[in-house]
């Protein structure tokens, strides 16, 4: 997985690139600047499985940067983490307001980003999977075939029909 992790301070570039490529799963983009990130999305926003964005940052903070990455048509189903030192609950609730997937709090574990990342990938494949689903039971086909789906009361009814056949024999 392609990831992006725009943060301030290096060091925490540094440790997440460290856990997030430990074992070869993943790719990441480091950006220290907002600004630079919007641009790097405005390019190539399909190329990311997941954003990780601080939120006490210079030029921009992160929420305002997952407002507008939430703005982009193909970043609507890609995952976006925040990630900060702030524990007040207003950051929490402003960050979700903005379209935020989770929302981690430093310091944090090691164990607890990647559980995190991977639980909103899961989770918005999950989303991207139903809602495909369903456009095409719309459209008039089911998500498994174009036949017609038979409903449970008439599956009881052939069998009541069945099950009286066999008795009478």
């Amino acid at each position: 997985m392609h990831v992006m992790v725009v943060d301030d301070d290096t060091f925490i570039l540094d440790l997440l690139t460290t856990i997030l490529t430990v074992d070869g799963r993943h790719t990441v983009d480091c950006m220290v600047s907002p600004v630079d990130a919007i641009r790097a999305l405005s390019k190539n926003s399909g190329k990311y499985d997941c954003l990780i964005f601080d939120i006490i940052m210079p030029e921009m903070n992160g929420i305002e940067l997952c407002r507008l990455a939430r703005s982009m048509p193909e970043l609507d189903n890609t995952p976006i983490l925040m990630l900060t030192a702030k524990r007040e609950t207003k950051y929490l609730v402003d960050a979700m307001h903005a379209g935020a997937s989770d929302y981690i709090t430093k310091p944090f574990e090691v164990a607890e980003i990647d559980f995190r990342m991977n639980a909103a990938i899961h989770l918005h494949s999950s989303r991207r999977n139903m809602k495909r689903s369903n456009e095409r039971i719309s459209q008039g086909g089911s998500s498994r075939s174009n036949k017609p789906m038979i409903t449970k009361s008439e599956i009881m009814s052939i069998f009541a029909d069945e099950l009286y056949k066999y008795n009478k024999k």
